[in-house]
């Protein structure tokens, strides 16, 4: 990919729709994470009521949800290391606070003192940068092969 084409992906609709789906990736692991604790929880309630309940399902439940964990600290890290490369405080500040602290836009907004529109432009810069990286990541990986 040329520089043009990385600068054209990171405006374009994809490549915002790609960033975006990269940084809600940790609210659906996280949700994953949080069923698949619940189904533990009835379980080994379950195992309580009937001792003869065989217990690897509990241990391949536990092993799941700690696989997933893992998932989750990794997508956090990249996640993070993205967004600190944002070079625009104010947009790393908005991402920050809807991807990582899962603020919606208006509550953003009334912490910022900003109009929720300004805050939706911001975000906007926000995903193409991430976008940008994106991009210079499968420029990167496309040279390795």
């Amino acid at each position: 990919m040329t520089p043009e084409e990385i600068l054209q992906y990171a405006h374009s609709a994809q490549g915002r729709c790609d960033a975006r789906n990269l940084l809600s990736a940790c609210l659906h692991i996280d949700a994953q994470i949080a069923l698949k604790l619940a189904q533990l929880d009835q379980l080994r309630e379950k195992a309580k009521r009937m001792p003869g309940a065989d217990p690897r399902v509990i241990r391949e439940l536990e092993q799941d949800v700690l696989t997933d964990y893992s998932a989750l600290l990794k997508q956090q890290k990249r996640i993070g290391d993205m967004l600190r490369r944002v070079p625009n405080d104010l947009c790393r500040t908005v991402m920050e606070a809807h991807y990582i602290q899962e603020l919606p836009f208006f509550r953003i907004a009334m912490n910022l003192h900003y109009d929720e529109r300004q805050i939706y432009r911001l975000h906007k810069q926000g995903l193409e940068h991430v976008a940008a990286q994106l991009a210079y990541e499968r420029k990167a990986m496309q040279k390795n092969f």
